[in-house]
């Protein structure tokens, strides 16, 4: 059932063509897919799409839409729906309104509006155009390894160091972690959000099914990158996945300690593209954190502090090489990351560190982005 408002609305970004004469006063207004404003990092290949109907009369209704989807803003404002175009249908329904096409990537960007037919018959004019855009759909997208710290680092940080030869047209950085993390880019946070993903199931342990996934994030780092040298930064904590070694634990955890995963796309104006992964490269220390847990609290240790590490030109030459370590099952269904990474890499690095003793897997890990 479609929703209808009566207001008188200012376009945020292109106005629709003025109603003619024997042109409907409806309007579509406020686009959404996935429930979001144009929503970075979704991962159905069916996205839903929604909008409200807006008249400065009472009484107005929508009995038929008509919907546009397109590969640039160019091509939508021109008509073209060469993604997909839904033809006229004879429909009430604004609300979870699926694509009806195929043929969308990992990490495409699609435009959309939508016009619609009142009661009368009488057509609108199409919508202020909105946009999508997708997360990593396939395991295969996953470039990035699962990498952690040495064993008994409450809260590590990694870092990596990389070179933009040129201004920078797009960036996207999709992250996942086991426990918690911060990210920054040139010593500025990415984001607003903390505890970030949200915490989800990890494994199955019970006597039914339980199919468990990871979230991950997806940001628009364009504006954080500049051309020349860079370098991102990732600080860990142990959330729900593991836990501090108390003697009276008040649970038990997941795993021995936290990991994540990151991978980022970057095209440059000149058309190149740049990526950089998660990997063994990276570099890792111990943080002030020296001690956190989500009952017990955390210890801050300003002594330990290292000022600009993660930032452009530190010094790391003396922190670790990062671990790879095993965060998924190898085979595990549509949306794993990283299938296939090895335990042999963070089991042969630890002879300087205490050994994990009773560490329980986790089978079937999917990632699933959060908008």
């Amino acid at each position: 059932m479609s929703v209808l408002q009566i207001s008188a609305a200012a376009p945020t970004r292109q106005s629709p063509d003025r109603a003619s004469e024997g042109q409907s006063l409806v309007r579509a207004t406020e686009l959404k897919t996935a429930h979001v404003v144009e929503p970075l990092g979704i991962d159905t290949f069916r996205p839903r799409f929604r909008w409200l109907l807006e008249s400065s009369e009472r009484g107005q209704l929508q009995s038929a839409y008509q919907v546009l989807v397109a590969t640039s803003l160019e091509k939508l404002e021109a008509g073209i729906g060469n993604k997909w175009d839904s033809g006229k249908v004879r429909s009430d329904n604004s609300v979870e309104v699926f694509y009806g096409a195929g043929g969308i990537a990992s990490g495409e960007r699609a435009y959309w509006k939508v016009r619609i037919w009142d009661g009368k018959g009488k057509i609108s004019a199409y919508s202020i155009p909105s946009s999508f855009e997708m997360g990593l759909l396939k395991t295969s997208a996953w470039k990035g390894q699962w990498i952690a710290a040495p064993k008994g680092l409450a809260a590590p940080m990694s870092r990596r160091a990389l070179t933009v030869h040129g201004p920078v047209r797009r960036a996207r950085l999709y992250i996942c972690r086991l426990g918690y993390y911060e990210l920054s880019i040139n010593g500025q946070k990415i984001g607003d959000r903390v505890l970030d993903p949200a915490t989800t199931y990890y494994h199955n342990d019970q006597p039914f099914k339980l199919g468990s996934r990871v979230l991950y994030a997806t940001y628009d780092v364009t504006a954080a990158l500049r051309a020349g040298e860079n370098a991102i930064g990732v600080m860990l904590g142990n959330g729900w996945y593991s836990s501090e070694l108390d003697p009276a634990g008040l649970r038990q955890a997941y795993g021995d300690r936290p990991r994540f995963i990151l991978q980022m796309d970057v095209e440059l104006a000149n058309g190149r593209m740049l990526q950089m992964i998660s990997d063994v490269a990276w570099k890792t220390s111990p943080s002030p954190i020296s001690y956190n847990d989500l009952f017990n609290g955390e210890m801050y240790d300003a002594r330990l502090e290292q000022p600009g590490w993660n930032a452009p030109g530190f010094n790391d030459a003396a922190w670790e090489r990062g671990l790879r370590g095993r965060a998924v099952k190898r085979g595990a269904d549509f949306g794993a990351a990283a299938a296939g990474s090895r335990d042999g890499d963070l089991a042969r690095r630890e002879s300087d560190h205490a050994k994990s003793a009773g560490r329980r897997r986790i089978a079937d890990l999917r990632l699933r982005p959060t908008l």
